[in-house]
């Protein structure tokens, strides 16, 4: 699925968006709830990869969706990994 056929609303309960990067200042992991309206930006150093800011979003989802006493059923965790 890419972004031309994304439908929203064909996805229920939570939507995660992940997205990792690196620069010559460093790596950062960057997470974005839809449903849950909670948006991350994690400094992860100079020495972190890309597919570790990725997998660290990942984690990161997982995290928030439990610490967050939310009713949803399902979570969906968009990733470009």
């Amino acid at each position: 699925m890419d972004l031309k056929t994304w439908d929203s609303t064909a996805v229920k309960g939570l939507i995660w968006f992940t997205d990792g990067s690196r620069t010559v200042v460093g790596t950062r992991a960057g997470l974005y709830g839809q449903s849950a309206d909670r948006r991350l930006s994690i400094s992860l150093g100079k020495h972190a990869t890309v597919f570790q800011a990725e997998l660290y979003t990942i984690l990161a989802c997982v995290h928030e969706t439990e610490t967050q006493d939310r009713p949803e059923k399902y979570v969906s965790i968009c990733s470009e990994s």
